[in-house]
């Protein structure tokens, strides 16, 4: 990420500036060296150094100063960068700590497409409506699930709720039957061996 493209741009050009001024002041230095020790000897040679020196010495100040602020780009983008994934991080915690019903939905959704594969065939018993044993006594509708605990579980697993099969129980979660999907707190499942896969990978509640 290079969000300070102008700013690196200035600070190339005035590098470039202050390196040549830097290499004026040496050129200006040997001249004058050379000029002054050749007509007034070598304490001359020494003083003509002095404006050659100054602006070598002018230069360099302004490469650091150069530098300096290509430091503070540098530490600019540097920090941009730790606040994005500081950003993503947290939004990465956010997900894990409190799932969502969008992941669920999705997640229930990619094991639908993977049981496509494993559908009943019209002869096996349909694995999208509820079974129930032909021993399981009637009861009513407005018996409390208390009474129900001694009723057989039907072929798939669960423990019918009431007469009609439209509410079940399995794993401690009350599961609603109704036009061939299968309810979960809100979750729609339109195949048993994917409900039963989400609900073996959450906690059993009926201990």
């Amino acid at each position: 990420m290079r969000s300070y493209e102008v700013a690196r741009s200035l600070f190339s050009f005035l590098a470039f500036c202050a390196w040549s001024i830097v290499v004026i002041g040496v050129l200006v230095a040997l001249i004058g060296a050379g000029g002054g020790s050749r007509y007034g000897g070598a304490g001359a040679g020494l003083l003509a150094m002095v404006p050659g020196l100054s602006i070598g010495i002018a230069g360099l100040l302004l490469v650091a100063f150069v530098q300096i602020g290509r430091a503070t780009v540098d530490t600019a983008e540097y920090s941009q960068q730790m606040l994005k994934v500081s950003r993503d991080q947290l939004e990465v915690s956010k997900q894990s700590l409190n799932p969502g019903s969008q992941n669920s939905t999705s997640w229930a959704t990619e094991m639908d497409e993977a049981d496509k594969s494993k559908r009943p065939s019209f002869g096996e018993p349909s694995a999208s409506e509820p079974h129930r044993s032909d021993n399981a006594p009637t009861t009513d509708v407005g018996t409390p699930p208390a009474k129900l605990a001694a009723l057989p579980k039907d072929i798939n697993g669960f423990l019918p709720l009431n007469s009609e099969g439209t509410l079940l129980e399995y794993r401690g979660r009350e599961i609603k039957f109704s036009s061939g999907k299968y309810d979960l707190a809100g979750q729609k499942f339109s195949n048993v061996n994917t409900l039963k896969k989400y609900l073996n990978n959450l906690k059993d509640l009926s201990s």
